[in-house]
């Protein structure tokens, strides 16, 4: 993520930044975003059956193993 961050606005990142850091940065670009009337928050109910991302759900992937591993354990 960092290499497409750097790529996307031309400049390198310094290895300093911390997790909490980066929280307060984006906390912060989603607060200028939602201020400059760029984008409205959505509800639970509007979001409700919408892809937001293009990958495979990570979670139910992890529950799969998960049972799987708690079959072979039993």
């Amino acid at each position: 993520m960092r290499s497409k961050i750097e790529y996307i606005f031309g400049k390198e990142i310094l290895g300093a930044y911390t997790r909490a850091s980066i929280e307060l940065d984006i906390f912060l670009l989603a607060y200028i975003i939602y201020l400059s009337n760029l984008a409205i928050p959505q509800g639970p109910r509007q979001l409700v059956g919408l892809q937001l991302f293009n990958s495979y759900n990570i979670l139910c992937t992890s529950i799969d193993v998960l049972v799987e591993r708690i079959k072979q354990f039993n």
